[in-house]
């Protein structure tokens, strides 16, 4: 009986310790692949600002990107903390909606980035949030809110080099919240609580500040977890000091600043580069960069503010192995190609 017990004790011990070892590889391979858009010689470049801040989860970001001919770059991109930035409220927002985003930006305010915010009306603000009808949309699919931050590059100021900065800001980003979860299986939602809406326009807000993706844990509001995130929400309504190292992190380092350049196949980056030059032909505005959990784009305006634009195809596969990347051009993009080489 004894023996017996032994063996059974040893036999979930031999289960407990592989079960330990595959669990452990599982996530050193997982931070792997996170950790391969980013430069080995990053933290020797900048651990020395980043340092002081303690522990973040900027490396969670999905950076943006730029092709030029034979290799990508990689990069960080955020609004100037040089001048208030502009921010529209909702127009048809409650007078409660009012003084729980006031609190969110206020919240940012006091976080230690460096931001402020100025409250205009209109289009023309850099940040524009609303209200929509129903859950809101996005490239994942439908969710209680979505941003879309667009980060401009100043080409003729940038040097694309091995070892060149690049010079890129925000310039915009639109914040949609929802009033209503989104439905559940049985098709039913129900009203956001005023902490739930404090939440997530916190989270949105660090879209909107540049923070693209989400992390996989740490003590942030860019978790993609709805019970923080809500108590996160209640705490800033209660008046409670906020905080975020993640986004802190990201504005204690320079707009545009790179975190990895690869060289690839010219065949590659074919299409990014007929774009570039196409766009420079007909004098667009731009180029303009988007990055999220699933796309980037690349993508350039008329005086209309007609779009023309390029998508990388399947993102995370880029970020893993950046040799393989692939560009689309979008309709109008498409069109505009064809009509060239005819």
């Amino acid at each position: 009986m004894r023996n017996d017990e032994s063996r059974g004790a040893a036999s979930i011990a031999d289960r407990v310790a592989l079960a330990t070892r595959v669990v452990a590889l599982a996530t050193t391979s997982f931070a792997l692949a996170c950790a391969t858009s980013w430069d080995p010689s990053f933290s020797a470049r900048y651990d020395a600002l980043l340092e002081p801040i303690g522990k973040h989860r900027l490396r969670d970001t999905t950076p943006y990107l730029y092709a030029k001919p034979g290799h990508l770059t990689f990069f960080l991109c955020r609004f100037s903390t040089e001048n208030p930035i502009t921010v529209a409220l909702p127009a048809d927002a409650t007078a409660k909606e009012q003084e729980i985003l006031g609190s969110v930006l206020h919240a940012w305010e006091e976080a230690g980035l460096g931001v402020r915010f100025q409250r205009v009306r209109g289009r023309e603000a850099a940040v524009t949030l609303r209200f929509v009808d129903g859950a809101a949309r996005g490239p994942a699919g439908v969710a209680s809110g979505n941003t879309i931050a667009d980060c401009r590059v100043d080409l003729a100021a940038s040097d694309f080099a091995a070892g060149g900065a690049v010079v890129a800001e925000l310039v915009s980003s639109r914040v949609s919240l929802s009033r209503r979860t989104p439905p559940d299986f049985r098709n039913q939602d129900r009203a956001l609580s005023p902490e739930e809406i404090a939440g997530i326009a916190l989270h949105e807000m660090g879209h909107a500040l540049g923070f693209s993706g989400h992390t996989k844990g740490g003590a942030t509001v860019m978790r993609r977890e709805p019970g923080e995130i809500t108590r996160v929400g209640r705490r800033v309504l209660a008046g409670e000091p906020f905080a975020d190292s993640t986004l802190e992190a990201l504005y204690a380092l320079p707009s545009g600043v790179v975190v990895r350049r690869v060289e690839v196949p010219t065949l590659r980056t074919k299409v990014a580069e007929r774009a570039d030059r196409l766009a420079e032909r007909f004098a667009l505005d731009g180029p303009f960069v988007r990055s999220g959990d699933l796309q980037a784009r690349i993508f350039w305006r008329t005086v209309r503010q007609s779009e023309y634009g390029i998508q990388v195809v399947n993102l995370q596969e880029t970020l893993r192995h950046p040799e393989r990347v692939a560009f689309v051009p979008e309709s109008r993009m498409q069109a505009a190609l064809v009509r060239e080489l005819d």
